[in-house]
C-alpha cells in the first residue's frame, strides 16, 4: 500500500520506481543495474527493500495450515481462506505455538487448542541481501 501519491514524489523531484528488483548497486558510478535490465543513474539513493516475516520452526506446520501476516497481500490471501466463516476466532497473547499435532495446536503453557490454521504475526527481519 503506497504512504504518498505519484504526485508527491514527482513534486519533490525525486525518481520512484515501484516493483523495480535491484540486482547490483555501483556506488562508484552511481548506477542501480535491475533485473529488467534497465540501469538508473542516482544522485542519492534511498534503499526501501522491505522485511521478511520471521517464520517460527513449529514441527507440522505449513503453508496450508500457517499465516505469517506481514503484508496487505497476506491479509487479502487470509480473507480468501474458507474458514474466515468459522464460529469464532481466538487471540492467544503472550504466548507461542510450539507444535501442531493435527488440527491442535500446542502452546508454551501448555493448552492444547483445536485450530483450523494459524494467523502468525511475529515480527521481521528487514530484507537486506542487496545491501550485503
Amino acid at each position: 500500500m503506497p504512504l504518498r501519491s505519484p504526485d508527491y514524489y514527482s513534486n519533490q523531484l525525486i525518481g520512484l520506481e515501484l516493483n523495480a528488483r535491484a540486482l547490483c548497486i555501483d556506488v562508484g558510478k552511481k548506477q542501480v543495474y535491475t533485473a529488467s535490465g534497465k540501469t538508473y543513474a542516482f544522485d542519492r539513493l534511498l534503499l526501501a527493500m522491505g522485511a521478511d516475516p520471521v517464520k517460527l520452526p513449529i514441527p507440522n506446520a505449513s503453508e496450508s495450515n500457517s499465516f505469517y501476516l506481514r503484508s496487505y497481500a497476506d491479509g487479502r490471501a487470509l480473507l480468501r481462506e474458507p474458514h474466515r466463516q468459522s464460529q469464532g476466532v481466538v487471540f492467544h497473547l503472550d504466548n507461542a505455538v510450539t507444535r501442531l499435532e493435527g488440527r491442535m495446536a500446542v502452546l508454551k503453557s501448555g493448552a492444547r487448542v483445536e485450530a483450523d490454521f494459524l494467523v502468525l504475526g511475529v515480527g521481521v527481519r528487514p530484507s537486506v541481501a542487496l545491501a550485503e
